[in-house]
């Protein structure tokens, strides 16, 4: 969206109508040339106090311990940085001069002129996407959430935004591939044991995690609630709104010009709903059947079926004008086997290959283990109980024979005998953790970074084994970030925390040991934490960046695991003050004149400061500390 099409949409106003974002602005011209910040990138405690009252937030005390304890004023705060409202230098903050020029006008918007008109909604775009990850973690399920809401012509059930029209349906429907005719059909939620259980569950979860987001929203002006036949009510977009929704998807939708496989890499990484709409540019560009041969020749290409699924479902929203690039398709081997299942469909009279109701299988299982891996095993036998199939012998042989790469793999899953006999269960009901196995054999790609560290930042990208546990994977951290093991540490995930059980020690940690890595980070940009030390806290981001399958190109590239791929910054010394200690050294090692310079030397060991460089990082060393 253009800053012309902006101020056409005379939205301005409307903007600064919204409490968030007026807070925001009147928080960042507060701010004025110099204010000092935590080493949390938060306003200091006795400077959040006089933040609170410029707001008119009532605090009970009087006293902060910090500013992050206050919602309304982290919202504000959020959103002022992400506006580019307030500008951050170190450890010191300021008021960017767009900041002052919207508080200036903030209460008389008539005297916007069109230029400024175009700051303050572009202003309010990054504030509310701040909130939602953007632009470089973006959440999926509230994109979703967006992509939905913008379909409605009115107000919509908050569940069904949420989870579609079937959320009030107990029996939830999805597709198979039959291995009797290799089409899809319907299915009902398997019957294993505890999952509709963890499916009740997960829909809770998008449920309470929408209505925060609705909060937010209502924060910000962008949706209007009301009364509804569930408990939750109605939700709708505002023209504010409209107005978000529409730029959050230009932001994540590819240029027209990018070849298929960028598309779908794009895509990819988000809810179907959403990768359908952000792919709408790149297939307006082109006629049907050109689109569809580019996205059919990439996912015959790709060695992901999870990522081969998504272009195949982009090539079928097409249509029959391209037929044609299908039936160019339908007289290969193996790959094929879509085109014929998709011309079938289609009414066409296809001969099809003996071997594709299996090799059909295979993949659809193949790529199903990629959106569950914690249920896969239960997945596989659960709809093969639903199809009222068996792992006979004949079965098994034409799995093994039908061609596909993967297919020895899967017909492994079903033999010598059913895996799904008994389902550990916890005393709550909800299935509970399986042995080794359950990572079945994959590999996670992890970006570890040390929060709070800049000026250089300091990061590890390691592949691990999936079926680690927390136990295992703290001496991987230790090792990839250059710890030398010597305090307490905590893993956090949502509210729970993990470390090494002590009986002489009241603590609610979970037994590290009894936890592995695929229970707690099976998604894309899952994340937990990892503390360490907890005089200086050093607070480590970890994020699942992909899954790896056992035998992929990238799997194979990775080598022996654990291996560290790349990675930035030197690790900080031992026992040196945590992020705002570790920021002081450095200060002071640069500046001969800085007075702790000489101590820090002798406290280091150096006889100059080029010997200590926060910049250092080899990948050799991190490599042969992990093999050790």
């Amino acid at each position: 969206m253009t800053t012309s099409e902006l101020a056409a949409s005379g939205m301005a106003g409307a903007a600064l109508s919204c409490p968030a974002f007026t807070d925001a602005v009147k928080l960042a011209a507060w701010v004025g040339p110099s204010r000092e910040l935590t080493t949390s990138g938060v306003l200091r405690p006795a400077i959040a106090v006089q933040a609170c009252q410029v707001l008119g937030i009532p605090l009970a005390s009087g006293k902060l311990r910090s500013a992050m304890d206050v919602p309304e004023l982290q919202l504000a705060w959020e959103a002022a940085l992400a506006a580019d409202l307030v500008l951050v230098v170190s450890n010191r903050a300021s008021t960017a001069p767009i900041a002052a020029e919207i508080a200036a006008v903030a209460a008389d918007a008539e005297q916007l002129d069109t230029g400024l008109a175009d700051q303050v909604v572009l202003a309010w775009l990054r504030a509310v996407g701040g909130q939602f990850g953007f632009p470089n973690d973006v959440c999926g399920q509230c994109l979703t959430m967006l992509v939905e809401l913008g379909k409605a012509d009115g107000p919509v059930e908050i569940a069904v935004a949420v989870l579609g029209e079937s959320a009030d349906d107990p029996n939830r429907t999805g597709t198979y591939v039959c291995p009797d005719c290799g089409q899809p059909h319907e299915w009902s939620l398997p019957d294993v044991p505890g999952l509709d259980v963890t499916v009740a569950l997960r829909d809770e979860d998008l449920v309470e995690h929408a209505l925060t987001t609705i909060d937010v929203l209502t924060d910000f002006g962008a949706v209007s609630t009301g009364p509804g036949q569930a408990p939750e009510g109605t939700v709708a977009l505002t023209a504010l709104g409209r107005l978000f929704a529409g730029w959050a998807l230009e932001s994540i939708s590819p240029a027209a010009d990018e070849a298929a496989g960028e598309l779908v890499g794009i895509v990819a990484d988000y809810p179907p709903p959403v990768a359908l709409a952000a792919s709408a540019r790149w297939l307006a560009a082109r006629t049907p059947p050109t689109a569809a041969r580019e996205l059919l020749g990439f996912a015959e290409s790709a060695d992901v079926p999870l990522v081969r699924t998504v272009a195949l479902t982009l090539a079928r929203q097409l249509g029959s004008e391209a037929l044609p690039a299908w039936r160019e398709y339908a007289v290969r081997a193996g790959f094929g086997a879509y085109a014929r299942q998709h011309l079938a469909s289609q009414g066409e009279d296809v001969e099809s290959d003996g071997r594709d109701e299996a090799w059909l299988l295979v993949d659809s299982i193949v790529a199903a283990s990629g959106e569950l891996p914690w249920l896969a095993e239960l997945t596989f036998a659960g709809v093969f109980r639903a199809m009222g199939g068996e792992a006979t012998p004949e079965l098994l042989a034409d799995l093994k024979s039908c061609g596909h790469p993967n297919a020895a793999q899967v017909a492994d899953l079903f033999a010598p005998e059913p895996r799904t006999a008994a389902v550990p269960r916890s005393p709550a009901g909800v299935p509970a953790r399986r042995g080794p196995t359950a990572a079945n054999g994959k590999l996670c790609q992890l970006l570890i970074t040390m929060r709070y560290v800049d000026d250089p930042p300091v990061w590890r990208r390691v592949v691990v084994p999936a079926g680690i546990t927390l136990g295992e994977l703290h001496y991987v951290i230790q090792d990839a970030m250059g710890w030398e093991d010597c305090h307490l540490h905590m893993f956090t995930a949502g509210k729970v925390t993990y470390g090494v059980p002590d009986g002489d020690f009241m603590s609610d940690d979970q037994d590290e040991d009894a936890v592995r890595l695929s229970d707690l980070l099976s998604r894309k940009g899952q994340k937990l934490s990892y503390t360490y030390d907890f005089g200086d806290d050093w607070d480590h981001l970890v994020k699942l960046e992909k899954t790896l399958r056992p035998g992929s190109t990238e799997a194979l590239a990775a080598g022996p695991v654990p291996v560290c791929l790349a990675g930035e910054g030197a690790c900080p010394p031992e026992d040196c003050g945590g992020a705002s200690g570790y920021w002081n050294l450095k200060e002071a090692l640069a500046n001969p004149d800085h007075d702790d310079h000489e101590d820090m030397l002798e406290w280091l060991g150096l006889d100059r400061p080029g010997d200590f460089n926060p910049a250092a990082f080899h990948l050799a060393e991190v490599n042969q500390r992990l093999r050790a």
